[in-house]
């Protein structure tokens, strides 16, 4: 099955999503004392906040990954371009919204940007960013 570079970022964008909350769900299982309700809504919490923050980020990766499939041939170019670039926005939203907040010193959030770089950059290489077929007139020359 071919995906579209749309489908291809959005799939990218929810694994890396789903992956960033794991550290601080590990983090307050470690630190909590006992585990009650609130920790159930904890991780669709973080899913919900850590997926309208990347939003911006996916919405760019999308736009990089059209051009790549569109103008880059080789596959293995193709799939390391997009790599990069993945995991590249993906410390990049993390480095714009942590200006604005202070890191915790326990290191929790030096393994979320890990974790989420590195589902960005597996991810990239997972799913395939098969080219759109286009017809002979409308291919981009």
């Amino acid at each position: 099955m071919k995906h579209h570079p749309f489908l291809y970022s959005f799939k990218i964008w929810l694994v890396t999503g789903c992956i960033a909350p794991v550290p601080f769900l590990f983090d307050l299982l470690r630190n909590a004392k006992g585990i009650g309700f609130l920790f159930l809504g904890t991780y669709p919490t973080l899913l919900l906040i850590g997926l309208v923050f990347s939003a911006p980020a996916w919405l760019v990766f999308w736009a990089l990954s059209e051009l790549i499939v569109r103008f880059v041939p080789d596959k293995l170019l193709r799939k390391s371009t997009l790599s990069f670039f993945g995991i590249l926005l993906t410390i990049g939203t993390f480095y714009v919204f942590l200006q604005f907040w202070d890191m915790r010193s326990d290191g929790t959030m030096l393994v979320t940007i890990f974790f989420s770089a590195a589902s960005a950059g597996i991810g990239s290489w997972f799913y395939y960013p098969a080219p759109r077929v286009y017809p002979p007139e409308d291919f981009p020359s």
